[in-house]
């Protein structure tokens, strides 16, 4: 037990976008809802256009119309619409997942 004695457990999360399989955040969590809120950071961390705050000085030192340029390269469902699934409800024990094909 670990977060003021809370059982934690094992989540997948996944987005619903494909990369050279499903995109999905391994969450270690106490409940569904912190999953949830953990893997959302890093989903949105992922979709956040890296180069954003350079394209953007560049642009305005230039003098260019800067609409064009996206804080994240990917929409807000990227990091919103998730689907959590426990994986083990109590990681106190020993355990192991099923062969996955």
């Amino acid at each position: 037990m670990f977060n003021g004695g809370e059982i934690m457990k094992l989540y997948e999360v996944t987005n619903g976008f494909m990369g050279d399989s499903y995109l999905r955040v391994l969450v270690v969590a106490p409940n569904k809802r912190r999953a949830k809120e953990l893997a959302s950071l890093k989903f949105k961390e992922e979709a956040r256009n890296k180069n954003y705050e350079k394209e953007l000085e560049m642009y305005k030192k230039w003098g260019w119309d800067t609409s064009g340029i996206k804080e994240y390269r990917y929409p807000e469902r990227f990091w919103k619409d998730l689907e959590v699934v426990c994986l083990c409800d109590d990681l106190t024990n020993e355990w192991s997942s099923e062969v996955i094909e």
